[in-house]
């Protein structure tokens, strides 16, 4: 009977040993994932210098790859972050971080459209962006930098260079109209915008009425601070 006792709780060791084994390796997984996240969507936030702590303003929707290749749409800030995580859950063992495919469009703080068809494209966009991004990406998330400043309020008129306009109701519609006007202007310097007045919305409801360029730097500038 002592012999069945200490086999007995020998075979109890070894289960609560396996349990605190398999407890600590979700806690780390766990621990990796959430780490992942925030360093993955801070450095597309650095990278196109978007959101609250940017320059730009992201135009959803936009696709993400990830690095097996495989790719999701996305409709917001937090859509990216719970799709990211998603991916990382699953592919625990897999490096490398997800990257925005082009093109992508942004707006500026003159209330510009611009659609960015690759790497070079978006180096020449962010020379206009002196922002810096002076903390790192926990702070980034802890602080609620990761989102938009703002939102727009619809319906919107975009004014194209050749003095046409179009009644907009929409993010995917912007998007649609910026990338048809590029395709059948690829020359032209200038880019298509908003119509003036316009408004936003802010993440707690508030509605602002922008009446001019003026206006929207400005409540860029608050964002940031």
């Amino acid at each position: 009977m002592f012999k069945n006792l200490l086999k007995i709780n020998a075979l109890v060791a070894i289960l609560l040993v396996g349990l605190m084994t398999s407890c600590s390796k979700e806690e780390d997984n766990g621990t990796l994932v959430d780490n992942y996240v925030i360093e993955s969507t801070y450095e597309l936030q650095k990278k196109f210098r978007i959101g609250k702590a940017g320059c730009f303003e992201l135009v959803f929707p936009v696709s993400v790859e990830f690095p097996d290749a495989s790719t999701a749409e996305v409709d917001s800030y937090q859509n990216l972050k719970e799709t990211v995580k998603a991916w990382k859950e699953s592919n625990l063992d897999v490096e490398g971080r997800p990257s925005l495919v082009y093109p992508v469009e942004i707006l500026d703080q003159e209330g510009e459209v611009i659609s960015i068809d690759g790497p070079d494209a978006l180096k020449e966009v962010i020379k206009e962006c002196i922002q810096e991004f002076r903390d790192g990406p926990r702070d980034h998330h802890r602080r609620g930098k990761f989102r938009a400043c703002f939102d727009l309020v619809f319906p919107l008129t975009i004014n194209f260079p050749d003095s046409t306009t179009l009644e907009v109701e929409d993010y995917k519609s912007i998007k649609m109209a910026v990338r048809t006007w590029k395709h059948n202007n690829p020359d032209s310097a200038e880019r298509p915008k908003l119509d003036f007045p316009i408004q936003i919305v802010y993440e707690d409801g508030t509605v602002e009425d922008i009446e001019s360029v003026e206006d929207l730097k400005a409540a860029k500038r608050a964002c940031r601070d």
